[in-house]
């Protein structure tokens, strides 16, 4: 399995390390707290959207292109716990890339 950063265009890399550490840094604040039942029905919520494939449920409706959709979710579990084995092993490779992706540098 890929890290994170590794996942992510090279443009990119520099943005992914700085959200790392701020990950980092809101899962020990989190730890130390107790959430409150929103927050851990929302966690069950996108706990419950990651498919077996590691696609998350309904991505092809949203908005978001798909490394966008399956970064977030994984930052939010990273926040909040562990993040799915198969969500991480889908997110897209470095170097795979579409038009909307060349579109948007």
């Amino acid at each position: 399995m890929q890290a994170l950063c590794d996942v992510v265009p090279a443009c990119l890399r520099n943005a992914c390390a700085a959200a790392a550490l701020l990950v980092l840094a809101a899962a020990q604040v989190f730890a130390a707290q107790t959430l409150p039942p929103e927050v851990t029905r929302g966690f069950a919520w996108l706990a419950d959207r990651v498919q077996p494939d590691g696609s998350l449920a309904d991505e092809n409706a949203s908005l978001a292109t798909t490394l966008q959709a399956r970064t977030e979710a994984t930052f939010t579990f990273a926040q909040l716990g562990t993040a799915p084995v198969a969500l991480l092993d889908a997110l897209p490779i470095a170097g795979e890339e579409t038009s909307e992706d060349v579109a948007r540098r």
